[in-house]
């Protein structure tokens, strides 16, 4: 955890090498990365207050001199995607508390596609949901070569898997990911992947240029 003007965060560590602002998931409460109010509003400060500055040019967002940005984790994946339980609550919420989620992830991934210096992602493990939707907000995205096997322990949860599972769910995307993931990749394969939800392993990622 750190401590900035009062304000704090759980969630990631921040810091910056050569000019380069490095935001680093490390969800506190859990084994994996997910995308919760409470880590969403953290992401958002910490572009507000770390990354950009307070004066805008031409309606995007000026940074604070650093040559870019890198997204990265903690944990043994990326981000496992946003918080379920916030959307099976939903389902019986009020359109305010429903438009409140969906708004709170466009307008924090929006300030990231927005600045105008490079964004990276760097990503391993599991990717889906609303951390594939984060990663497709940036101009790039690297993935990390599956680890090697050490001993019989290992599991494929190690293994890269991304998706935009929500149709499982019975949602959508709703966070960029129906609008961007054509942008980057085939717009026929964005749409099969969207309406089917399958993973996508690091071979097919490479291939169809989801990743770089």
């Amino acid at each position: 955890m750190m401590l900035h003007k009062g304000k704090e965060i759980r969630n990631f560590s921040v810091w910056s090498h050569r000019n380069v602002k490095h935001i680093n998931f490390n969800h506190q409460k859990r084994p994996y990365n997910i995308l919760d109010m409470e880590t969403l509003d953290e992401l958002d400060y910490i572009l507000d207050n770390f990354v950009i500055n307070t004066e805008y040019s031409y309606g995007y967002p000026e940074t604070k001199g650093y040559r870019g940005v890198i997204f990265s984790s903690s944990k043994g994946s990326f981000v496992v995607g946003a918080n379920v339980k916030d959307f099976v609550d939903a389902h019986n919420a009020p359109d305010w508390d429903i438009d409140k989620i969906l708004k709170k992830g466009q307008d924090v991934f929006n300030k990231i596609e927005d600045l105008n210096i490079p964004t990276v992602a760097i990503m391993g493990g599991i990717t889906m949901g609303g951390g594939l939707e984060l990663a497709l907000a940036c101009s790039s995205r690297i993935l990390i070569k599956n680890p090697v096997p050490e001993d019989t322990k290992y599991t494929t949860y190690q293994l890269t898997k991304l998706a935009l599972p929500e149709v499982k769910l019975g949602i959508l995307p709703s966070w960029g990911g129906t609008t961007r993931l054509p942008r980057i990749i085939d717009p026929v394969k964005a749409m099969e992947l969207t309406c089917s939800g399958r993973s996508v392993k690091e071979s097919e990622a490479l291939k169809i240029g989801l990743v770089d």
